[in-house]
């Protein structure tokens, strides 16, 4: 008798049938490569709220076995601790600090697939007899608000109802997956634009082309879509004007075969910067809009930050950086009468931040702009 009740037990008709479903996936990048997310810790939490934490093997693939009935939620929430400085100030600086995880940076490392190429992470995934859906950093990460928007061409997509389905027990973010079942997960590439400069110290042609485009941008505005009333973040609908430029066409690719690059620079219709494509964190940026993390009043909204429309002076200018420079476009005179009578107002008046002397009419103009740049220039020069 002591030997039949343990057999009775550990046969399998005796196991519970609540844990017999299996999992497993790959993440890829747009070219069907798994290394690039090779050794990422992932947490997979299943139906009844138990966690799988592991991390994904040389070819980005996992499998966990023993869950419970029903499809679990894949997320990636491990922050990056690697050696690039540029990511770790970005986690640390004072104002504005960026949770960037393990799994951002390796699709920012990741490349974008030409339009039109065949898909070799689509030919992976039925090779591998697997479901086949096409991810955001933004679908597994918790906070989403510094990530671009997510793309409205990819396809095909993890079921939205599914997901709903599956985020039980707090969960507010990742991916559903089904049960017994193999999934290859193309993850976006996350890159973006930013202008080809020299940054010598003599005239560079080049440097001279792209600074008078986006010099124009200070013409413009920032362009932003905002109502505070119904809480959403705002958005940069207008072309030509700074959010759209910066935000939009810069910092927002859309896979597929339609990539918008900068085309408009307020008066400058028709001619077009020459772009280099580079991770998306070093981009030129926009800071993110997210109250709940961000709590200053002026932190909550990014034109604030970004831009000066100065009535006394009349002056407008803006500013953004990247990990290069800090770019900082002033506007120049408008045809209109007060900008002339500004301009032939050439009487010298002491300079009073330092030796010498200065324009009378452009002496409240530069104040203006050094008050609005002093503040950037502390929260986000890193020796640009």
């Amino acid at each position: 008798m002591d030997e039949i009740f343990p057999a009775a037990f550990a046969a399998k008709a005796q196991q519970c049938p609540l844990r017999t479903q299996w999992i497993c996936f790959r993440l890829v990048d747009e070219f069907g490569d798994g290394q690039p997310y090779a050794g990422l810790s992932y947490e997979v939490t299943d139906n009844q709220g138990e966690k799988f934490l592991g991390k994904l093997d040389s070819d980005g693939y996992a499998r966990i076995v023993s869950t419970h009935c029903g499809p679990a939620i894949l997320s990636f929430s491990e922050f990056y601790t690697g050696n690039d400085d540029w990511y770790l100030a970005l986690q640390t600086r004072q104002h504005y600090a960026l949770p960037i995880t393990t799994l951002q940076v390796a699709a920012e490392h990741t490349r974008r697939r030409p339009s039109g190429e065949p898909s070799a992470s689509l030919a992976r995934a039925v090779k591998e007899k697997a479901e086949f859906y096409r991810v955001e950093v933004g679908d597994l990460v918790e906070v989403t608000s510094h990530l671009p928007p997510a793309s409205t061409l990819l396809a095909p997509r993890p079921s939205k109802e599914l997901t709903a389905n599956a985020r039980q027990n707090g969960i507010t973010f990742g991916v559903a997956l089904e049960p017994n079942k193999h999934h290859v997960l193309e993850v976006r590439a996350l890159r973006a634009w930013r202008p080809l400069l020299s940054l010598t110290s003599t005239f560079s042609a080049l440097d001279a082309y792209q600074l008078s485009l986006f010099t124009n941008l200070a013409y413009a505005g920032f362009g932003q879509k905002y109502d505070e009333s119904e809480k959403q973040s705002p958005t940069y609908p207008v072309p030509g004007t700074i959010g759209h430029v910066l935000n939009a066409r810069l910092g927002h690719i859309q896979t597929g075969a339609l990539i918008e690059e900068p085309g408009q620079f307020h008066r400058a219709q028709g001619f077009y910067p020459i772009l280099e494509e580079v991770p998306y964190s070093k981009r030129l940026e926009v800071v993110p809009y997210d109250p709940q993390r961000y709590t200053k009043h002026k932190e909550q909204l990014p034109w604030n930050l970004h831009t000066l429309d100065h009535a006394e002076s009349n002056t407008q200018a803006y500013v953004t950086h990247d990990d290069r420079m800090i770019l900082i476009g002033v506007r120049g005179t408008q045809e209109n009468p007060d900008d002339l009578i500004l301009d032939l107002a050439a009487a010298q008046v002491s300079y009073e931040e330092g030796i010498g002397q200065a324009h009378q009419g452009l002496y409240p103009a530069f104040t203006a702009v050094k008050a609005f740049v002093e503040p950037y220039l502390l929260n986000f020069y890193t020796d640009q």
